[in-house]
């Protein structure tokens, strides 16, 4: 069934009509020129985009065929503008202000590094030692001493010598904030102890002094940790919708709801390493927010592969510029962990309403992209493989670079195409996503987290 949307110049819905449109004209550098032509033409004032809700088609290669019945998404928005960004930096007063607006209430740090629990616990993580091998029968692991192991007891012992009984804390200032990635211990107003990590390119705040987070995704997939068995999580006692509504009251606190969106809600764990192993504090939710320019489906690609059969050409348009991601893990207990990655900001709209390709122009690119990715099974002999199964596609917005520019980047509208095999859902992995510029058809390198 077709889609008809009309467009409506409406820059009040994305959140972004206070930037200036740029003067100058922009400087595109698209093999062909249709991505500078795009962008320095006029903007649309209104444009009907025709569109499949459903898309039913396979197509057959030698030694793999790749059915797509994918539930088409396109927003019901106003305008496709496309805006330039420049990287951001966390500051010392951009963490201050984001810790107290997820805080509110006079917020304290400690003075001294450590204190004595801290310490007592580092002795025993090491003379634990550290991993040497696991019993794949029984999970059992054999530790190993640690090659300086008595030079670190020595230095560790001093420390507990010279610390002292109580700890110091002053109110948590600009002054005060450390952005080398050395771990500060904060004291809330109502006396929760937060962990904050900061470099000048991600934020971490968490109510523990260690510990990962590890998705379902992962322990299904592999196990956790060493020994572990792949399992569900079955102990998650907050539901999707709720974790999702506490983490758009996160943003809107620190003033980024009409930026990002949310891309992606998952059960997660927070694992903590200890003297006996490994321990599992909270089984929760990770919500994942991404960017939207304030209307289009938010994507986020974070443990799935883009680059699979990406062409060798494309590199040439790809100057490496990190998604800036965000991330929530909420349990029971409210909220356990804020990430947020390579901040960007905003600097000007390159065009308000800018002219998408067409739906049946953006199909072709995905077959011939689909013939390109898989051509090197024809070399095969013999060999057929799993069936490619398109289920998902979206019009989202990613950041596209651009040769001879590295301190700008285009926000655009994004096509991306999610794609699996039944291994891979076998496996509970995330699969693959291809991600194409809307404007010009040019498949889009991404550089993410992890």
């Amino acid at each position: 069934m077709k889609r008809n949307i009309t467009i409506l110049l409406c820059m009040l819905l994305f959140g972004i009509a206070c930037v200036p449109t740029p003067k100058q004209e922009v400087i595109i550098n698209r093999a062909d020129g249709t991505m500078k032509s795009k962008l320095s033409a006029p903007s649309l004032k209104e444009q009907t985009y025709t569109y499949l809700d459903t898309w039913k088609e396979t197509i057959h290669l030698s030694g793999v065929d790749v059915n797509i019945d994918a539930v088409v998404e396109v927003p019901e928005i106003s305008a496709f503008p496309v805006v330039t960004f420049e990287k951001d930096s966390f500051t010392a007063e951009k963490v201050v202000m984001t810790v107290n607006a997820l805080y509110p209430g006079r917020n304290e740090v400690r003075l001294n590094a450590y204190n004595r629990e801290d310490i007592l616990f580092d002795i025993q993580m090491l003379q634990r030692g550290e991993f040497a091998d696991v019993n794949d029968e029984t999970g059992e692991i054999t530790w190993m001493p640690y090659p300086d192991e008595a030079e670190q007891l020595q230095r560790l012992a001093i420390l507990l010598s010279e610390v002292s009984d109580e700890d110091e804390y002053v109110l948590f200032t600009e002054n005060t904030v450390l952005l080398d990635g050395t771990q500060m211990v904060l004291r809330t107003e109502n006396g929760t102890r937060l962990y904050v990590i900061a470099t000048p390119s991600s934020l971490r705040i968490g109510t523990g002094r260690g510990g990962d987070i590890q998705s379902e995704t992962l322990v299904w997939g592999s196990g956790g940790f060493a020994g572990e068995k792949p399992h569900a999580l079955e102990h998650v006692t907050i539901d999707e919708q709720d974790a999702q509504e506490l983490g758009e009251k996160i943003l809107d606190s620190i003033g980024l709801a009409n930026a990002f969106g949310v891309a992606k809600t998952e059960k997660a764990r927070i694992l903590d390493y200890i003297p006996e192993g490994f321990s599992v504090r909270s089984e929760g939710r990770i919500v994942e927010f991404a960017r939207t320019a304030g209307a289009y489906i938010p994507y986020s690609f974070e443990g799935m592969s883009v680059d699979h059969g990406q062409r060798q050409e494309d590199t040439a348009y790809t100057e490496p510029w990190y998604n800036d991601l965000i991330q929530c893990y909420f349990d029971e207990n409210g909220m356990q962990m804020f990430s947020w990655y390579y901040p960007n900001k905003s600097v000007r709209i390159a065009n308000e309403n800018a002219e998408l390709l067409s739906f049946e122009e953006i199909q072709a690119i995905i077959r011939n992209q689909f013939r390109y990715s898989y051509a090197w099974i024809e070399n095969a002999e013999a060999v057929r493989y799993d069936k490619i199964r398109v289920r998902r596609i979206t019009l989202s917005c990613v950041f596209a670079s651009l040769p001879n520019d590295p301190e700008e980047i285009f926000l655009v509208p994004a096509w991306v195409v999610y794609y699996d095999n039944e291994l891979i859902e076998s496996r509970h992995m995330r699969g693959y996503a291809m991600v194409f510029n809307a404007l010009d058809g040019t498949r889009l390198k991404q550089f993410g987290v992890y």
